[in-house]
């Protein structure tokens, strides 16, 4: 099988450098970078940046999908980002906030994305969370549980967007409460 066919089989479209060894079965690191470099060279891979490769031009990438990547770990999308798309802030955030196991800020082609840290327990229970697009994604009611978790005094803008009985739902099975 060849190596785009390998890439296209997991349809995956970005890839780490150790994904990309375990998929072609490489195993010395000099092999792996050479290889790399001539599927860059001939169009068949492309870098998003030192180690993360794509099989597609990176500005058809979206932004939220780059972000689950750099992340390197499980991820979700929420907080300020969901809220703002559904109308419970207002103002346009001008980052890409995920919540994952560390906290941390990375940018990327002029995106700028925060991680926020939650506790295992929490971070791994999916109540709330759906996989849209290849990104896994907080509803809009996961996304205010997750903001009164970090921030108990935060202002939300318009609540009447929101069911606060599933909010202290999933408040209660996730284990905020």
């Amino acid at each position: 099988m060849s190596m785009m066919n390998k890439l296209l089989s997991t349809n995956q479209r970005i890839f780490h450098l150790e994904d990309l060894r375990l998929l072609l079965g490489v195993r010395k690191p000099e092999t792996l970078r050479k290889r790399v470099y001539r599927y860059i060279k001939n169009g068949d891979l492309f870098s998003i940046q030192r180690g993360l490769y794509s099989i597609v031009l990176p500005e058809k990438l979206s932004p939220e999908e780059v972000g689950v990547f750099l992340c390197h770990d499980y991820c979700y999308l929420s907080l300020q980002t969901i809220l703002d798309r559904t109308g419970v802030i207002n103002g346009r955030s001008q980052y890409f906030t995920f919540i994952s196991n560390r906290p941390r800020r990375l940018s990327w082609n002029n995106f700028n994305y925060i991680y926020r840290q939650l506790k295992p327990e929490f971070l791994h229970n999916d109540f709330g969370v759906n996989l849209t697009g290849g990104v896994y994604t907080a509803t809009t009611e996961r996304a205010v549980a997750d903001m009164i978790y970090f921030n108990p005094v935060f202002h939300f803008d318009n609540l009447n967007v929101v069911n606060m009985d599933v909010v202290k739902k999933i408040q209660r099975e996730v284990g905020y409460l």
